[in-house]
């Protein structure tokens, strides 16, 4: 905060002009993940300035930079619209590396709107940009992106190939936590696919990449998908002892759709093991759960719909006051010409009344 508050006092010390883009930039960085809100002031500051420098990629710049505040917000379709335009100005300027990043976003914007036939060409262009220009850890986050969507519509041998390329590389580089959360999306995919034996030693790999304090929400995913391949390869004892640890990881760090799925999972161990009180009571924790996580969301959507209604009024009501002050304007300006109508005529009929 301290920065942010730093970086104002500094952009209100700066004329109207292109000298407040480096400050803008960065508090469009500070802010955008945190405030996104805050952040989008910033950025369409920056855009409108940019466009004076006549730079097309600093342009791009500033409607990509209002593009990720949208999408922060789950404005979905408008961010979409900012990262098209972006799109156009860095293909203008040639500039491949952002050109590969709006791609990415642009797949994600669509991919949020549940258009994940359309987003996969998007993150592939992406994917195929970023491997000409050699920039291999967004190779990783692209072909994670990609995996995601093949996951999501049970293409699997896809999913674990580009699941696999994610982790390879990853790994190499020493990103071990991102490499961590890959690897255990890959485990799923091959858990899915029948192929317990291949994921069990994912999911141990990716515990060890993952050692107590680091990323206890992943760890505690892990744990909890652990449980769930334990039981599938006949020991249900050692895995309801991971799905409860993972259970417990979720509740202290607050991650309640892995608390849900971990309930369901213990039920099902529970129901293996010939123990259906224990299965029944970890059921209903589930369907507590899963009814929470949905009320909540219902709650978030009727609130931004509401947002976006008073906001929807509050443009309305400006754009009625602007429209009545035209008006007015209008008419101030006919009556002053018909002033000036009558004290002409008034004063032609003065000199006609001379000259007779």
């Amino acid at each position: 905060q301290a920065q942010v508050d730093s970086l104002r006092q500094v952009l209100g010390g700066l004329p109207d002009d292109t000298n407040r883009l480096p400050v803008l930039k960065e508090l469009v960085r500070n802010l955008v993940f945190v405030q996104p809100d805050s952040a989008l002031p910033y950025a369409e500051a920056y855009h409108r300035l940019a466009k004076r420098t006549k730079d097309p990629v600093r342009i791009g710049e500033g409607a990509n930079f209002a593009g990720m505040c949208h999408q922060t917000t789950n404005e979905h379709e408008k961010a979409l619209g900012w990262y098209l335009e972006a799109l156009h100005w860095f293909e203008q300027g040639d500039d491949p590396w952002y050109t590969a990043i709006t791609h990415n976003n642009i797949g994600a914007a669509l991919e949020k709107q549940d258009q994940r036939a359309e987003a996969r060409p998007w993150y592939r262009g992406s994917l195929e940009q970023f491997q000409v220009i050699g920039d291999s850890i967004w190779v990783a986050n692209v072909s994670n992106n990609l995996a995601n969507i093949y996951y999501h519509d049970q293409l699997l041998d896809s999913a674990a190939y580009f699941y696999e390329e994610a982790y390879r590389i990853l790994s190499a580089k020493g990103h071990l936590e991102y490499a961590a959360a890959v690897l255990m999306n890959l485990a799923n995919t091959r858990l899915a696919q029948g192929k317990v034996d291949e994921a069990l030693p994912d999911y141990h790999i990716a515990l060890k990449m993952l050692p107590a304090g680091s990323d206890e929400s992943t760890r505690a995913n892990v744990l909890v998908n652990l449980g769930e391949c334990l039981g599938r390869s006949g020991r249900a004892d050692t895995a309801v002892i991971a799905a409860r640890s993972g259970v417990e990881l979720a509740a202290e760090v607050g991650s309640k759709e892995i608390i849900m799925n971990g309930h369901e999972i213990l039920s099902n161990l529970f129901e293996q093991l010939g123990l259906p009180d224990s299965a029944l009571a970890h059921y209903r924790l589930h369907a507590a759960w899963k009814d929470s996580i949905f009320n909540e969301e219902r709650s978030a959507q009727v609130a931004e719909l509401k947002e976006r209604y008073e906001s929807g009024k509050k443009d309305a009501e400006l754009e009625r006051n602007r429209a009545t002050l035209e008006q007015n304007a209008f008419e101030k300006k006919a009556l002053g010409a018909g002033a000036l109508l009558l004290l002409l005529a008034g004063v032609f009929a003065f000199r006609a009344y001379r000259i007779r």
